[in-house]
């Protein structure tokens, strides 16, 4: 997930970079003797099994330890940020109970975070930014947390990008890029799909290309503003409608526009189809030498979710007037676009399926589609390990439970409901359901 399928010409050599083959050790490993005995194996861990939990393919993988753990060898703050999301991740997976040793790597990281940031100087920008996005992943992977800390990190991260963007010579390093794309790509999650409205600093890449794949992200760049977007369509909800006049009705599929909710929901339906046009015709004459074949295709179609993923945030954040089959045909093609991928036990794109997934989930109303949902969370489970895909089945299991209740049956229909009122009325009906129980505050990610 760092470089545009669409941009391969600028990247010599990339057959060989990948390739599957056996992770590239950075160079800076020579100095794991300054690294505490007992640490050892969780430094292991996040070079090994972490890295390989969050990478879209093996390229990936490489760029993240090559930029990160030779910073970490140089602060104490990042070294032990990383050490503690290798101990949230292996823990997250662990039969064993935690002995302590996560939240006390957690509580010297914070310490020695804020004593870096009262004695700030732009030269640690890339070393501090990395923390926090570190931190941040530490959050969204640790188990049955219950706290909203992944915002605050993410907070954090748009106040120092902010600060470094005002400054003069500010770093254009790769490693900067990687940070900045990561961080982009976890606040982008955080509009799209979080429990409630993300209050934070909006920070964007410019990209030359919006149908090229970020594959730091899984998905094009040019999605990154309709998230913003749909991020803020809660805010509309306000606005009266009495001092709203549509000058011109909508066409097809949109049948009327009566406020300012409307209009922009409307707006941002139509910009996801002619993003969903352009990436098809581009797709012909986009070249991905650089990457498998493989790894190109499951990326294509995990961007497809990605876009159909868009279209069902809008129809539950937003208010369109759309015939519902048509958002019953975008949470259908995103479990067919993302069980026709390979989910491998090693980097590879299905580590960026949960987000769709979690979406098109929580529209499920038949017995079969939501055993596809749980067969894709059980897989994702099984080979990446991440705390968040056991929160998100514990929570559409428990959305599942309220929809049924809410329509008067003990269980799932055991089919779709058929065609006319009533499946019209459920679809509508789940519209309704919020992402947030009071209880938690997960980040699909």
């Amino acid at each position: 997930m760092t470089m545009s399928i669409a941009a391969d010409a600028e990247h010599e050599g990339g057959d060989e970079l990948y390739s599957p083959q056996p992770l590239t050790v950075p160079k800076a490993f020579s100095l794991i003797p300054t690294v505490p005995e007992a640490y050892r194996p969780l430094l292991d861990h996040f070079v090994k099994v972490t890295t390989t939990s969050i990478s879209c393919h093996r390229g990936v993988q490489n760029e993240l330890c090559s930029t990160i753990v030779p910073m970490a060898f140089e602060v104490p703050y990042l070294l032990t940020a990383v050490l503690t999301l290798a101990a949230a991740h292996r823990h997250s997976s662990s039969p064993i109970k935690e002995d302590g040793q996560l939240e006390l790597l957690k509580g010297n990281c914070l310490k020695q975070l804020r004593s870096a940031l009262r004695h700030f100087k732009f030269k640690d920008h890339d070393q501090i930014l990395a923390t926090i996005l570190v931190l941040c992943m530490a959050e969204i992977v640790m188990p049955s947390s219950s706290n909203s800390s992944w915002r605050s990190h993410l907070h954090g991260a748009a106040a120092l990008s902010s600060q470094n963007r005002s400054c003069v010579g500010s770093s254009h390093s790769s490693s900067s890029d990687l940070l900045r794309r990561k961080y982009q790509a976890l606040q982008s999650i955080a509009m799209a799909c979080g429990s409630r409205r993300y209050e934070g600093g909006i920070f964007t890449i410019a990209s030359r290309d919006d149908t090229a794949i970020d594959d730091l992200a899984g998905y094009s760049t040019g999605l990154l503003p309709i998230f913003g977007d749909i991020n803020d369509l809660d805010s509309l909800r306000i606005l009266s409608r009495s001092d709203f006049h549509c000058d011109q009705e909508p066409g097809p599929p949109h049948f009327d526009c009566n406020s300012p909710l409307d209009h922009q929901s409307h707006l941002l339906f139509d910009r996801i189809v002619a993003l969903m046009a352009e990436r098809d015709i581009s797709r012909s004459s986009q070249s991905s030498s650089w990457l498998p074949e493989a790894v190109h295709h499951d990326l294509y179609r995990l961007d497809e979710a990605y876009h159909h993923m868009a279209i069902l945030q809008v129809f539950r954040r937003g208010s369109l007037s759309v015939p519902l089959q048509l958002i019953d045909n975008s949470r259908q093609a995103i479990l067919t676009c993302l069980s026709s991928m390979d989910y491998q036990s090693g980097p590879c794109p299905g580590v960026a399926a949960l987000p769709p997934l979690f979406v098109a989930g929580s529209l499920c109303t038949s017995l079969g589609d939501r055993e596809r949902v749980r067969s894709l969370l059980r897989s994702m489970w099984i080979r990446y390990g991440m705390g968040n895909v056991r929160q998100c089945r514990t929570m559409l299991e428990l959305w599942w439970k309220r929809q049924d209740t809410a329509a008067g049956l003990d269980e799932a229909l055991p089919v779709m409901v058929g065609d006319g009122e009533s499946k019209e009325h459920r679809l509508d009906d789940l519209s309704a359901f919020t992402w947030s129980d009071g209880e938690h505050d997960i980040l699909p990610y």
